[in-house]
């Protein structure tokens, strides 16, 4: 998964389909109205992971043998080009436009708490998940698992302290 925000102010979620051959697109500009844009096809070898920006419309990506570049100067059409083997690709200076998710470790549950209660209660179990990013700014977590894409949306920055402490405590 890829959170992108381009210069223009909307926000896009790409999610990785059919082994690294489509790549699902969402504009996730306003969290409380999410909208699938489609799939782009991809030119791609396999699955593959993205490696860091080139450019504010372009992101450096790898596959299992190899690498290329994945174009974004049309968010809702990306385009996937591998690059030859030996091929220098240096970086401009990028703004912080991409948010990445967090280091894939081995799938497992996450728990959604509500903490409006007196005592936390689990409002839903997330089977499986494997990649997770987070738009600090909206408040909004888009987690990958077994079942598809899940969306959390945080109601307030008093329940993301109340979350912080019941981390720290192990729960």
């Amino acid at each position: 998964m890829l959170l992108y925000s381009d210069q223009h102010g909307a926000t896009y979620l790409y999610v990785e389909q059919q082994k690294g051959s489509q790549l699902g697109i969402f504009d996730v500009t306003d969290p409380a109205k999410i909208r699938f844009l489609g799939s782009a096809a991809l030119n791609s070898p396999g699955e593959f992971q993205i490696v860091r920006p080139l450019n504010p419309r372009s992101m450096l990506v790898r596959f299992e043998n190899g690498e290329g570049v994945l174009d974004l100067r049309r968010p809702s059409s990306p385009h996937l080009t591998q690059l030859p083997a030996g091929a220098d690709v240096g970086a401009e200076d990028v703004a912080s436009v991409v948010q990445y998710p967090e280091a894939r470790t081995a799938p497992h549950d996450y728990q959604v708490l509500d903490l409006d209660a007196q005592t936390p209660v689990v409002l839903l179990t997330v089977k499986g998940v494997h990649s997770k990013v987070a738009n600090k700014e909206t408040g909004t977590t888009y987690l990958l698992g077994s079942d598809g894409l899940t969306v959390v949306r945080s109601i307030s920055p008093e329940n993301e302290h109340k979350l912080a402490l019941l981390q720290a405590r192990g729960n």
